[in-house]
């Protein structure tokens, strides 16, 4: 699976393509995955995004794992249905859905963020916000020490 990390802000031409940040497009291409998976969040103004080998665990974790009540069977496999799955031209640019840009309100600017295995797209101003309370959330301190402890009992 990829691994997305960074901040980025793309702009977003006029016919409403987008660039994949290079490291992105790097990530995806070393996990051996020639496009990328977007899909809305429920409950937030944000768009996932992961590799298709991402989806692929969803996928057989929903229809492998026997522990999994049938709710939440039902519920990953309905999330399917509203991916989309990117294709790239020679420049790493993708045409940025229409619904999916309204559903986190980006019209010019994207900002792109990895999360790790995932990564999000925001509206700049929204993205500011998240991650100004995540900063609240740590006391104000983001920093690689603090996140190496972080969960750990001392």
């Amino acid at each position: 699976m990829a691994v997305f990390f960074g901040t980025h802000a793309m702009k977003i031409d006029g016919k409403g393509r987008v660039s994949m940040p290079a490291s992105f497009r790097d990530a995806l291409q070393k996990a051996g995955s020639p496009d990328a998976v977007l899909m809305p969040t429920e409950g937030a103004p944000v768009i996932e995004g992961c590799d298709r080998a991402f989806v692929e665990a969803v996928v057989n974790r929903a229809y492998d794992d026997e522990k999994l009540d049938e709710a939440a069977r039902q519920q990953m496999l309905g999330m399917l249905g509203e991916m989309v799955t990117l294709s790239f031209d020679p420049e790493g640019r993708f045409v940025f859905p229409q619904a999916l840009r309204e559903h986190c309100g980006a019209t010019d600017t994207a900002v792109f963020v990895g999360r790790g295995r995932t990564f999000q797209i925001w509206h700049p101003a929204k993205h500011e916000a998240a991650r100004t309370q995540l900063k609240a959330q740590l006391g104000g301190e983001l920093s690689l020490t603090r996140l190496f402890f972080l969960g750990q009992n001392k």
